[in-house]
């Protein structure tokens, strides 16, 4: 197998240490008809101001609760794969199930003659010493003008982010580690400045916490985000890929420092079942490596990642 070392060594730029995701809490903002299985909560009444506890990814209780504090409109059934858009989520949309992307919650200043251009969602029970980062898609297919929304979190700063739902299939915004107060995140979805719709038209259409033990740098986040821990870093003996969700990693390979391939396998079907792969630093002859620094790379269905490796 040849490897480009100088392409290997400019990815690398990009890799921070590794942090430990803790929990993932996805969330379905739409209609009572289009519920989202696989361990997604379902939020399916704009109006509803009971508080919601939250489950993770994994379907146990994640010990949160989110409460609408301020209600929406109503339910936008214009998302990718619903009846008036063929087709699916794309890009980086494409992390959420299917069904969460074809619905969504939504204001406006003039729908039906009522003026309703906030959204608010209380996330409590948190750890003010942890970090929770958010992404969020919604989508208006088709759509005129821009439907510009804006997601504000109030924790302990404020931190906020833009997505224009007008044909949108692939984007999504992003905020990440807001530091809770009091235990608790405030969520503030309103139409931004630059949302040109007469009636000032938002949507709020699905959402996926992840929560840190410490500040997630980018590339500590594409990992976490896909499901992926890999510790500990340095490695003394051994090393751990825990697989977090469905994804399947098909190969593991790990190069020296020259970009020479020491180490490859193909995952069986009987690792993945087990969620976690362990290597026990020896090279594909059987030989332990020496102390230095490595370059792991991992290969699933549809992605890459890389990540330098320290051997002590």
């Amino acid at each position: 197998m040849k490897t480009n070392y100088k392409n290997l060594l400019l990815t690398l730029l990009l890799v921070s240490p590794m942090v430990f995701s803790q929990q993932t809490v996805l969330v379905d903002f739409g209609g009572p008809t289009q519920n989202t299985a696989n361990n997604y909560n379902n939020l399916d009444d704009p109006s509803d101001m009971t508080a919601v506890p939250l489950i993770n990814d994994t379907g146990a209780s994640s010990g949160l609760t989110v409460t609408l504090t301020n209600a929406l409109i109503d339910i936008n059934f214009n998302g990718p794969g619903s009846s008036g858009s063929p087709g699916v989520a794309t890009g980086d949309a494409a992390f959420f199930e299917a069904q969460a992307t074809r619905d969504s919650f939504f204001g406006s200043s003039n729908h039906g003659g009522i003026d309703d251009q906030l959204g608010t969602f209380e996330f409590t029970g948190l750890d003010n010493s942890k970090f929770y980062s958010f992404t969020i898609f919604a989508a208006r297919i088709p759509g005129s003008n821009d439907r510009v929304a804006q997601y504000e979190f109030v924790g302990a700063t404020t931190l906020s982010a833009t997505l224009n739902a007008s044909d949108n299939a692939a984007n999504v915004a992003v905020v990440n580690n807001v530091q809770p107060t009091g235990g608790k995140i405030t969520l503030n979805v309103t139409p931004h400045s630059s949302n040109t719709h007469p009636s000032k038209y938002f949507y709020m259409g699905a959402l996926k916490m992840l929560e840190t033990d410490a500040v997630l740098a980018t590339r500590d986040e594409v990992l976490a985000e896909n499901g992926l821990n890999i510790y500990p870093n340095p490695v003394a003996d051994e090393l751990t890929i825990d697989l977090l969700n469905n994804d399947v990693v098909t190969t593991i390979s790990i190069y020296d420092i020259q970009g020479r391939l020491v180490y490859s396998v193909k995952n069986e079907k009987s690792q993945i079942e087990s969620n976690s792969f362990k290597w026990n630093r020896l090279n594909n002859k059987g030989n332990r490596l020496l102390p230095g620094t490595y370059f792991l790379k991992l290969q699933t269905e549809s992605k890459s990642f890389t990540k330098k490796l320290i051997l002590e």
